[in-house]
């Protein structure tokens, strides 16, 4: 009779630990330079928010986003497939999410967030943005953004060096743009938009 206890016990407390387990697997990209990533659209994901809040979680570090559909855009250096799923419990949560970002010789890195045995933890709910900005934050620790360091040697040293050719009116887009995202800072953001203004 012990015996059998002892085993119903064991038995429950391992159904309770497989049905509570949340993990995260990230494989971060090297320290490369990255100015741009292509992610490619994906029409199964049925949450609306997932893809535009993924976007604005990568170009917070200074990496620029463009969404396309069917072949890759060579214009990309790297490329981002993704793949995200919810469950209802009382409330919807993210349950599953899988980004992957490729190069030119194939899979650069990846991150994952399961949550699909997690079913008796409190800590599945909460909103899709805690769980992804995790997940964006380390797999892309490592990579160097070119925006950023391109605008910010220019705000530094009282450049704007304009190799692309663009209009005084891009220009100050861009400068905008990398301030209001807290990109660069204050004193930087008036020294580089002296410089721009300079060249009118």
């Amino acid at each position: 009779m012990l015996r059998g206890l002892r085993t119903f016990w064991v038995a429950g407390i391992a159904l309770v630990a497989t049905g509570c387990s949340i993990t995260q697997s990230i494989e971060p990209l090297d320290a490369v330079d990255v100015s741009l990533v292509c992610v490619l659209d994906n029409p199964e994901i049925h949450m609306a928010g997932f893809q535009p809040e993924m976007r604005e979680l990568i170009e917070q570090r200074g990496i620029r986003t463009d969404v396309y559909s069917g072949s890759r855009p060579a214009r990309c250096s790297h490329y981002l497939e993704h793949t995200a799923n919810w469950k209802w419990d009382l409330a919807m949560y993210l349950s599953y999410a899988d980004l992957r970002v490729y190069d030119a010789q194939g899979l650069a890195g990846q991150a994952t967030y399961d949550a699909r045995s997690g079913s008796g933890r409190m800590d599945k709910f909460g909103p899709t943005r805690e769980k992804l900005a995790p997940l964006v934050d380390e797999l892309f620790a490592q990579v160097n953004s070119v925006e950023l360091i391109r605008g910010g040697e220019q705000a530094d040293q009282g450049r704007d060096e304009d190799s692309d050719g663009r209009s005084v009116e891009a220009r100050l887009e861009e400068l905008d743009r990398l301030h209001d995202r807290g990109l660069i800072t204050e004193a930087a953001y008036e020294e580089r938009l002296r410089a721009i203004l300079a060249d009118l």
